[in-house]
């Protein structure tokens, strides 16, 4: 049966992940993910502009949701105390920041919220994305 196959191959993966096998592979498709997070950040203030509020904050969410998957590979990684610190304080202040972002979308303070994202959201994720780089063992800055 096709579905009975895909499903244990998926869970085969899953634990070869677990095991440490895959999580190379998975940080190499995280840092390419990021390139088109990175890219979603400019589409945000476009869409406002354009009145499209709900594209924009469907972007909002799918950045979210690649932070906190960021996130969770950083604090399992094996870097070093400094770097989990450094990270950690990223980790914060873009949860701050995605406050900030909520609070300017309920009063409908377009600019703020295309400032935010564009510019300071940007440039935490890049960092944080440089940070997988370095764990994965490649170049960063790219």
């Amino acid at each position: 049966i096709p579905i009975l196959e895909k499903m244990i191959d998926i869970i085969v993966d899953f634990y070869q992940y677990l095991s440490g096998s895959k999580n190379q592979h998975l940080i190499e498709e995280f840092i390419k993910e990021g390139k088109s997070v990175l890219n979603f950040t400019k589409e945000i203030s476009s869409a406002l502009q354009d009145g499209k509020d709900q594209d924009a904050l469907n972007l909002i969410q799918k950045i979210m949701c690649y932070f906190e998957a960021v996130n969770i590979i950083l604090i399992k990684s094996e870097a070093s105390k400094s770097k989990k610190e450094a990270n950690e304080k990223i980790r914060v202040e873009m949860i701050e920041l995605f406050n900030q972002c909520y609070d300017s979308f309920k009063t409908q303070d377009i600019v703020s919220v295309s400032d935010i994202v564009e510019y300071e959201i940007a440039e935490k994720l890049a960092i944080l994305i440089d940070s997988l780089k370095q764990s994965a063992g490649l170049a960063t800055g790219e």
